[in-house]
């Protein structure tokens, strides 16, 4: 009983967005997993290939902003990214995460990056990806180059 209760308050939650904030949320619910699994079997590269052709493919809730405004949806896409990924922790890296928020933003004409840092702590290695918009750090605090090397 308890799960209905909760599908139906993510249910009205979901009803109060804009349709084309619906639209990306959707869009990445069905993308995380999908682009975790082509990590897992295809690596980095492959993954990002298969992510170019699906740029290919149109779409109706593509949206083509001004440059003034693309900050701001980029902001209110990392947002809903961010929401999707808290709710599928399984497939959930920062990798994930970052590649799917990158081809969301390109799907909107907003130019962004995928950052790959690497840092040794202790003595051990450890890596992170993020994405950058117009030099501001999107999924993650900003001023992250200072901790990691960047190598992408």
């Amino acid at each position: 009983m308890d799960y209905l209760k909760k599908l139906r308050r993510k249910g009205r939650r979901f009803g109060q967005y804009a349709p084309t904030e619906q639209g990306l949320l959707i869009q990445a619910l069905v993308l995380l997993p999908l682009v975790s699994l082509s990590l897992k079997l295809g690596g980095l590269s492959r993954t990002q290939t298969w992510l170019k052709w699906l740029l290919k493919i149109p779409s109706a809730s593509v949206l083509i902003l001004p440059e003034s405004a693309s900050i701001p949806q980029a902001q209110k896409t990392s947002e809903l990214v961010n929401l999707v990924v808290r709710y599928n922790r399984p497939w959930a890296t920062c990798l994930n995460e970052s590649l799917l928020l990158e081809w969301l933003l390109h799907r909107q004409h907003i130019d962004s990056q995928l950052q790959i840092g690497v840092r040794r702590t202790n003595g051990k290695f450890e890596a992170h990806a993020w994405i950058e918009c117009q030099g501001m750090v999107l999924n993650d605090r900003n001023r992250l180059a200072q901790y990691y090397s960047s190598f992408k």
